[in-house]
């Protein structure tokens, strides 16, 4: 019965975008031939044949989301960003910093001002002679409200990085490096060329429910990602000179080499990426930060009861009325939420722990595709699809975990949309995409 009612809840979902115009083809913007019966079904264009997921259409109605920028015409170089260097040569690009940290100074200047007044006001208190709710040490206040402390100085310290940071990007024979310096200081992340592909607009995080893209240069051994708070033409520009120098002569030698004997593979075998110890370690410290929360809220958040009498005013008894129902809806609340992380936390931890002994593989023979569910070596599930209904193997951004990028990948075939994996490290999925696309004998799309 659940699962009849999230069935229906998405396909209200679809039709509802559809109805926006959210749901367009990324080929060519028009609206899908009706809507699915199902909401996994595949999305048809009637307009030129192109067939995709959901997800998929719908990431198309963002134009900002263009992962190769605008590469159809020659763009204005920003006078402000220099390029020093030609190909064969090492090539650099100067960024200086953008002088704006999109209201994010700001919000952590208010949030460490209400943090300071609440903990400054209960040391005061302490220190006056008052105690804590079921005679806990004074010490306990020092993990409670130095969370919230760390939350404010790690929004401080993003804000001004993104205001006053500067960057330089140099791509070499050999390597490519980004250089940041703030306040003095320099540091240097950098990656090698061997494998290095275009360069991409990402989504880096959500603003007000709106993505917020940056430039990213990915090879076979990481990542650079720089660039989120330069403007949209900024970003076009960047992206269309440095994929010109990638993609000159002395750049691509032995790209032939690297692209040859392309074509499908009559057998294959491929373990889906799973997160191993990420998820484990995600899970235990969700558990433990909720227990921690949870019981602090229970020891040190004292609902307020009535303490007014008969004999008082009005006005007194009312007020004392309305600060007692908002001071035990606040511990209501606060625990709902710590108990609700708490128990997320245990719930994924027990999750990964029977898991363990459990493996999904892609596998492949020269008729079907298959999806199988292992158990010691032996199959539990399997899911067949045949060979010419494999449309296309796609990852997609799903999140972010301590600043690292989180996705998603799903495979269009048979009609249907399978979502193999929801939250993985983007780099294990994109390896993973890039094996199962060659071969299945197809360009994987990430």
């Amino acid at each position: 019965m659940l699962d009849s009612l999230v069935r229906k809840a998405r396909l209200a979902s679809i039709r509802s975008r559809i109805g926006r115009g959210d749901l367009n083809c990324p080929r060519c913007g028009s609206a899908p031939a009706e809507v699915p019966a199902e909401p996994d079904d595949l999305l048809c264009c009637d307009t030129c044949a192109n067939v995709g997921s959901v997800a998929e259409w719908g990431d198309a109605a963002d134009p900002a989301g263009d992962p190769a920028g605008r590469t159809d015409e020659m763009l204005r170089r920003p006078p402000w960003i220099e390029r020093l260097g030609e190909p064969p040569g090492d090539c650099e690009w100067r960024l200086p910093a953008s002088g704006k940290s999109g209201g994010l100074l700001v919000f952590a200047g208010i949030w460490c001002a209400i943090v300071g007044v609440i903990s400054g006001g209960f040391l005061l208190a302490l220190f006056g002679g008052g105690t804590l709710e079921g005679n806990l040490p004074t010490w306990a206040l020092i993990p409670f409200f130095g969370v919230f402390w760390a939350v404010g100085a790690g929004m401080l310290y993003a804000g001004l990085r993104a205001k006053h940071a500067s960057h330089v990007l140099t791509i070499g024979l050999s390597q490519v490096s980004l250089r940041r310096r703030l306040f003095g200081r320099e540091s240097e992340h950098a990656i090698p060329r061997e494998g290095l592909g275009r360069a991409a607009k990402v989504s880096f995080y959500q603003q007000n429910n709106e993505p917020v893209f940056g430039i990213e240069l990915r090879s076979s051994g990481g990542k650079i990602r720089f660039g989120s708070s330069l403007s949209n033409d900024e970003k076009d520009w960047l992206i269309q000179d440095i994929n010109a120098v990638l993609t000159a002569p002395q750049a691509t030698a032995g790209a032939a080499e690297m692209t040859a004997g392309g074509g499908w593979q009559s057998r294959f075998s491929l373990p889906l990426p799973t997160g191993g110890r990420q998820v484990l370690t995600l899970s235990i410290v969700l558990t433990l930060v909720g227990a921690i929360m949870l019981g602090l809220g229970v020891f040190l958040i004292d609902s307020h009861g009535p303490t007014a009498s008969r004999d008082d005013p009005g006005f007194v008894r009312a007020f004392d009325l309305v600060f007692g129902l908002l001071s035990s809806g606040f511990r209501l609340v606060w625990l709902g939420l710590t108990g609700g992380m708490t128990a997320v936390g245990i719930f994924l931890i027990v999750r990964e722990v029977r898991n363990r002994q459990r493996r999904v593989r892609l596998e492949g023979d020269a008729t079907h595709v298959y999806l199988r569910t292992y158990r010691h070596e032996r199959i539990i599930d399997e899911r067949a699809f045949p060979r010419e209904s494999v449309i296309k193997l796609r990852s997609f951004q799903s999140g972010n975990n301590n600043g690292a990028e989180m996705k998603g990948m799903e495979l269009q075939a048979g009609g249907k949309s399978t979502k193999l994996v929801s939250w993985m490290p983007a780099e294990e999925v994109d390896v993973f995409v890039l094996e199962a696309s060659a071969a299945l004998g197809m360009a994987g799309s990430r």
